[in-house]
């Protein structure tokens, strides 16, 4: 258990694996035992009571760009709402912590985080920061590893720890994963993660479409006992996944450097288009005018802007916006009439098919109908719609190649580079090479020089010894005498 301090809450973690095995009274507290009521919980005091300090904005539309958030969800401050609000039924606002999304959340959820936070029935907004980051990085090792991300491994090498007050041992309702210790389990990752300090009074909601609804749970609520025992498996994956890990496991923090954060499935909203006899009647909603499901709540604070921030992604049919080139109340692409027809050279007509007064099709500026013959104008949004997608796809590619080329043009200038200072230490290699020979033979002119010298100082003492020896057997005899000429 780790005590810690953060936006004046003090509170400590428990392992939620080692509690469900603890006496009912205590794990009930922080697990349920199964069914749907006691997974919701109503009321969370600490988190409702921390208010969100993104109050601009314009901070809270630039974490909306800086992350890419699909202009689908709208962004709004929290005004005196808490984390852990109620949504209001009909709602559709989800929680977001602006460190979730520098920890590497994403929009759309990646569907392996969606199946993860409804195993443990948690909401986004109940995990910390850094678990984002270990799913993240759990998502892409399983791509590299060339499995399917499933909870059941993700839980063989993470568990999930809650949060609790440090004096009233009550949960706190904030969850977080973390890898098992070493001395338990083998781990996939290694390094640790810094904790972002203030995280929990730095949020904002967004709010999907009404076409749309979230695929994970909004309310918060808290894990089934069931679901965070300690499992044994013996899966394929997890010797794949170990494989690529290594026996020293890989870094986190490099590991993802290199690496995009997951995302889910691109977002379409569902066009509806139906000609009507009636063109100029404007169809009433049955809703009424649009409202903020938020501002229903108690402490709803609403933005400066009349309209929350939101922004086009797509052609959308409607009565006050209408796609480029599209006449107005006419459900057909640019260039297309559903009344008048046109005729080849045969005199043969084309229904639906309208060319401009040159003779060319508006869609393709070719010479040639851009629709098969006998295509009507109701089905020629589909395939407006259709060239529009791949013309996206296209420009897509291009900057993905412009990319690509950037990079390549980056990796040759490298090479370059790397050639130069190969050269340069090649050279350097031959003068050393060169020197080291020079001194070897100047080391071998001194070895010779000394050895003759020792040599010679050999024989002296040799030649000397033997002249004391003559003149102590005789002393009379003169020293000159025994002097012998320089052999040498």
């Amino acid at each position: 258990m780790a005590n810690t301090v953060e936006d004046e809450v003090e509170y400590e973690v428990l392992d939620l694996g080692e509690a469900a095995d603890l006496d009912p009274a205590t794990y009930k507290v922080f697990l349920s035992d199964g069914d749907a009521a006691a997974g919701a919980v109503s009321s969370w005091p600490v988190a409702e009571a921390i208010k969100s300090k993104l109050t601009g904005n314009d901070e809270i539309l630039d974490l909306h760009r800086r992350y890419g958030v699909p202009d689908v969800y709208t962004a709004c401050h929290a005004g005196n709402l808490g984390a852990s609000t109620m949504p209001a039924e009909g709602d559709r606002a989800l929680c977001v912590y602006a460190a979730a999304l520098e920890a590497g959340m994403r929009f759309p959820l990646h569907g392996f985080y969606i199946k993860v936070l409804r195993h443990y029935r948690l909401a986004p907004s109940q995990l910390a920061p850094n678990s984002w980051t270990y799913m993240a990085a759990f998502v892409r090792l399983c791509e590299d590893a060339g499995v399917e991300p499933l909870v059941s491994v993700f839980r063989h090498f993470f568990t999930i720890s809650a949060h609790r007050d440090k004096e009233s041992l009550t949960p706190l309702g904030w969850h977080h994963f973390q890898p098992f210790p070493d001395h338990r389990r083998r781990r996939l990752f290694t390094g640790n993660l810094n904790s972002k300090f203030g995280w929990k009074s730095r949020f904002f909601f967004l709010r999907s479409s009404p076409e749309m609804s979230w695929k994970c749970p909004v309310k918060w609520g808290k894990p089934r006992r069931a679901d965070v025992r300690t499992q044994q498996l013996t899966d394929d994956a997890i010797g794949k996944l170990l494989l690529q890990a290594g026996t020293t496991g890989i870094d986190l923090k490099d590991f993802l450097s290199r690496r995009k954060f997951p995302i889910g499935d691109p977002v379409q909203l569902p066009t509806a288009v139906k000609t009507e006899a009636g063109a100029g009647r404007k169809r009433k909603s049955p809703e009424g005018p649009a409202t903020n499901p938020l501002a229903a709540q108690p402490g709803f604070t609403a933005p400066a802007t009349a309209t929350p921030p939101r922004f086009a992604v797509g052609p959308t049919i409607a009565a006050a916006a209408t796609p480029p080139g599209f006449q107005p109340k006419m459900s057909t692409p640019p260039g297309f009439s559903p009344t008048l027809p046109s005729f080849d050279a045969a005199g043969t007509m084309r229904p639906g098919l309208h060319l401009d007064h040159q003779g060319t099709s508006v869609a393709h500026g070719r010479d040639e109908p851009s629709l098969p013959l006998g295509m009507w104008a109701s089905d020629a949004l589909q395939v407006w719609e259709a060239m529009t997608a791949r013309d996206n796809e296209n420009t897509q590619l291009k900057a993905m190649l412009r990319a690509s080329k950037d990079e390549v043009a980056k990796l040759k200038d490298m090479v370059i580079r790397l050639d130069k200072e190969r050269a340069f230490l090649m050279e350097r290699l031959g003068a050393a090479r060169t020197k080291i020979s020079k001194l070897e033979e100047e080391h071998a002119t001194g070895i010779a020089r000394l050895k003759d010298a020792k040599d010679k100082e050999v024989r002296d003492a040799k030649l000397e010894a033997k002249k004391n020896v003559v003149l102590s057997l005789f002393p009379h005899l003169n020293p000159v005498l025994l002097e012998l000429p320089n052999l040498d």
